[in-house]
């Protein structure tokens, strides 16, 4: 049995000289993809998560929100990560623009990675879930360093809030 990651994905190849000016380590777009931070989010989000083994094992999916802060060096910080199970995510109504969210899918071949047996303990599906949270904070803490947010002229510190979803098929 094997697991393959898809993600939506925008490529990462070096296009136009308009991106010239943007920090070491940046994501740099197909020509005709919208250049705009949330297009170069997900690509670089999508260029480094994978989907945690001891999750996929177990058929672990849900939704992770993550708050991080990019302070006014443009360095990223995660302040938190909370995961919800699929039942609970349904049962919370939530506003969240589309831009905001990033869908993680790993699909099985020869078979289900998990059969659903009752046997799994709780603490390895806790181990499980918390492996989804450090895999979404491994993630943005391995992005290059940001372009820090301006208000009025002045460089701020700016939250952000995100949703990763991931799923099994």
């Amino acid at each position: 049995m094997t697991c393959l990651v898809f993600t939506s994905y925008i490529s990462a190849q070096d296009t136009t000289a308009s991106t010239a000016q943007l920090p070491p380590g940046s994501v740099r777009l197909k020509a005709g993809s919208p250049d705009n931070a949330d297009a170069r989010l997900l690509a670089a989000v999508y260029r480094t998560i994978q989907y945690p083994q001891s999750a996929w094992a177990y058929g672990i999916t849900g939704a992770v929100f993550v708050t991080y802060t990019i302070d006014t060096s443009g360095i990223l910080t995660v302040d938190n990560t909370r995961y919800f199970s699929p039942e609970e995510f349904a049962a919370r109504p939530m506003r969240i623009r589309e831009a905001d969210i990033f869908r993680i899918t790993a699909f099985t071949v020869g078979g289900p990675a998990y059969s659903g047996s009752a046997t799994t303990s709780a603490k390895r599906l806790k181990r499980g879930r918390a492996n989804l949270c450090k895999e979404v904070a491994r993630t943005l803490r391995a992005l290059p360093t940001f372009v820090p947010a301006r208000r009025g002229g002045e460089i701020i510190a700016e939250t952000q809030i995100k949703l990763f979803y991931f799923d099994m098929e």
